[in-house]
Order: C-alpha cells, then sequence, then structure tokens
C-alpha cells in the first residue's frame, strides 16, 4: 500500500523559535510507522527533499517537523466521483469502497479490457490485407472477417490483463485498468475472454473460412500463452508479439482468397517489422515501470540493442516495399511513394540509435504512427488492377477467358 504524504512544513533551524514555516515539500513513501521514523527517513532521502538548509544533523532536526498530513492513499484505487463516500480507519487511513458493478458500467468495463483502440488499429490491419487482396470485394465476408477478427483481439487482450493484474498494479501506466482497480472480478475478465474468443473463432470459421479461424485462434494462443508469460522471461516476447501483429492483414487476404499466398506473406512481414520501431520507442521511455514490474524487456536490459533492432527493421521496410510490385500485389507506383514514407521512419530510427533519449524515442514512437496508416493507405490505392494483370496473359487465354465470361453472363 502507497501512502501519499501530500504536505509537511520544516522550519530552519534559525527560524525555530518564531515557529516560520520557510519549506513546502511533496513525498510518495511507502509506510508510516512513526513520526520520527518518518522524520529521519524524510531527511535521509536526498532525493525527496532538496534545497533544506539547516538540516545536518537527524536528532536536532525533529522538533523541526510540524505538521505531517494525509492527502490520498492505495495507489491501486483512482479517484472516483467526488461524491463516493471515505471511510477511514484507526491509523486515520482514508480509503473509498469498491463501486457497485451495474449494467450501464459494462460496456465501458468491456471496452477497456478489449482495449479498444489497439483493437481498432488491428481491424484496420485486417481489413486492408482484406483489400489489397487480388480477387473481389465481398462485403459480406469482409464484414464477417472485421467483427471476427475484433472479438479474437478483445480476447487475446482481456486473457493478457487477467494475466497481468499483479503486475499492471505497479505499473504507473498500467495501474488504473479495469482489474486493477477492481472495478470487475477476475472471473468476469476471464469470463469476457473466453466469450469472445469462442464467439470469434466461431464467426470465422462459419462466416469466412476455416483458414481464418485457425489463423484466429494463433493469434489469440501467441498474444495470451505465449507473448504474455514471456515478458517475464526473455527479450524474445518482443519478437513474438511482432508476429502477432502480423497476423491480422494475412487473415484478411486469406478471408478474400481462402490461401495465404506470397502477397499476404508480403503483408505479414511488413507489419512484422513495423512492431519495432513501433513497441521500442514506446517501451523506451516505459522502461522505468517495466523494469518495477519486472518485464525484461530491451530497452530494460540492453538498451543498446533496443535501439539497433528498430534502426535494423526500420531499414528492412524499404525492400519489403519493392517487393510488392514485384509480386504483382501492387504497380510500381507504390515502391516510388512508400520510399518517402519508409525513409521518413528510417530517420526517427537513425536518431534514436545515435541519440537514444526521451525526445527521439517520442518522436519515432509517433512518426511510426503515422507511418502505418500511410502504408496501407498506399498500398489499397497502388493496388494492380484486374485488367493490367489480364494484359499479360497470353493471347489464348485471354480469348477463352472472354468467352467464359460472356457465358456466363
Amino acid at each position: 500500500m502507497s501512502l501519499y504524504l501530500g504536505r509537511f512544513f520544516v522550519c530552519s533551524s534559525r527560524a525555530r523559535m518564531g515557529f516560520s514555516r520557510s519549506i513546502v515539500k511533496h513525498v510518495q513513501y511507502s509506510t508510516l510507522k512513526s513520526r520520527q521514523s518518518l522524520t529521519i527517513t524524510l531527511l535521509e532521502r536526498k532525493n525527496s527533499i532538496q534545497g533544506i538548509s539547516g538540516l545536518r544533523n537527524v536528532k536536532r532536526a525533529l522538533p523541526c517537523l510540524s505538521e505531517v498530513r494525509l492527502v490520498a492513499l492505495h495507489s491501486t484505487i483512482p479517484q472516483e466521483e467526488e461524491n463516493t463516500p471515505t471511510i477511514a480507519d484507526k491509523a486515520g487511513v482514508r480509503w473509498k469502497p469498491v463501486p457497485e458493478l451495474t449494467l450501464a458500467k459494462l460496456p465501458q468495463i468491456y471496452k477497456e479490457l478489449s482495449k479498444a483502440k489497439l483493437a481498432a488499429l488491428v481491424a484496420l490491419t485486417t481489413m486492408c490485407g482484406y483489400a489489397v487482396a487480388p480477387e473481389a470485394v465481398n462485403l459480406t465476408t469482409m464484414f464477417w472477417t472485421t467483427i471476427g477478427t475484433t472479438l479474437c483481439i478483445s480476447s487475446a487482450n482481456s486473457f493478457n490483463q487477467w494475466v497481468e493484474i499483479p503486475y499492471d498494479a505497479q505499473m504507473s501506466r498500467t495501474r488504473n485498468r479495469t482489474l486493477v482497480r477492481h472495478a470487475a472480478s477476475p472471473l468476469h475478465a476471464f469470463a469476457f475472454g473466453s466469450v469472445t474468443g469462442i464467439s470469434g473463432v466461431s464467426m470465422l470459421a462459419f462466416g469466412v473460412s476455416p483458414l481464418v479461424a485457425a489463423l484466429g485462434a494463433i493469434n489469440i494462443g501467441l498474444y495470451a500463452a505465449v507473448y504474455t508469460p514471456l515478458k517475464r522471461i526473455s527479450i524474445a516476447n518482443t519478437w513474438v508479439g511482432a508476429v502477432v501483429g502480423g497476423i491480422p492483414p494475412m487473415m484478411g487476404w486469406a478471408a478474400c482468397t481462402n490461401g495465404l499466398e506470397p502477397g499476404a506473406w508480403l503483408l505479414g512481414f511488413i507489419l512484422y517489422a513495423w512492431q519495432f520501431p513501433h513497441f521500442n520507442s514506446l517501451s523506451w521511455n516505459l522502461r522505468a515501470d517495466y523494469s518495477k514490474a519486472g518485464f525484461r524487456m530491451m530497452a530494460v536490459t540492453d538498451p543498446a540493442l533496443n535501439a539497433r533492432v528498430s534502426l535494423r527493421y526500420s531499414l528492412a521496410l524499404l525492400p519489403l516495399s519493392c517487393i510488392a510490385p514485384m509480386l504483382d500485389v501492387t504497380t510500381w507506383w507504390f515502391a516510388a511513394d512508400s520510399f518517402l514514407v519508409n525513409a521518413y521512419l528510417l530517420h526517427g530510427a537513425w536518431r534514436f540509435w545515435r541519440h537514444s533519449d526521451e525526445q527521439s524515442a517520442r518522436k519515432l514512437f509517433f512518426g511510426s504512427l503515422v507511418h502505418l496508416p500511410l502504408i496501407l493507405a498506399l498500398l489499397m490505392v497502388h493496388k494492380k488492377s484486374k485488367k493490367e494483370e489480364q494484359k499479360k496473359l497470353p493471347y489464348a487465354d485471354l480469348k477463352d477467358a472472354q468467352i467464359i465470361r460472356r457465358e456466363l453472363s
């Protein structure tokens, strides 16, 4: 339990008789045993108290502590509505009861369990894979593919939070998540993950194809059963997470063609390579939190490798974009236009490799957020049309295709 010592006043030794409050400091400390031990601890922690003159002797400084007031407490319980009643125990610690779970709160809870923004990004890559595939677009199949994939990623995210409850509580970025603040029970989250996972895989199996359903089930297993526990074991978790991010566009392609042609693998590799500059730059500014929770990320265990890997895979996006027209997925205009977008990301990764500071990491992270939608949009804009493919067919094959089309019509 973490107590926030909101305000305490220290008077200098010269002004002790006049009881002047000269300095106000804010400190966070883990336990509160006694007034004397608290004072000694505060005075010994130079990082917490800076600029206090006249406090060289701890015992002489004890009378200088004039007020200690507790303002808030349990770090894992967020501030709810102002009208929520507070309860104080014998030690003067104030806490707020867990709000009752109602039907009106369920949509927001499920939105947080599924990580709606991340699920929307994954659904976008799936739709792009479907749109880039060479076959004709079927809106019904595309709809079931998008909904089924969204349910699968919602299931994986829910299981991820269910496993990491004690670790999320230790990080400032995640300590306000649904399960950490007890807005929903772990059993509720597990049930939500199970229902969405079964529904998503079933929807893909019966509404799209068994191949897409298998890919969706594999992605849930990789994310929840491999990537999540591996985060506390090895830095290899980043490569597993990149595989998870590369599968959704392949699912979209397979939903359209019912196969995994070279174009599907190309889309998967593009998303796989993009994951590293995106996540490595994000984890750099969160490495203190990851270290506190015991997560073995590259930014924590090997910062130099973290920057090199970001640069390496940003560079790999250049040849990958040139392979797309070679496989007749796009025209050569895609290679020209994507070069500018990839060069922008590569420049950010190079700066991150050279400096490896918070500013360069932040610029690379936001640059990756701009890079992905642009690459996906260019893939769809420069998709090779069927007319261009038919021009490459031999005359006899083209004539036969025209006869068959005339008979069918």
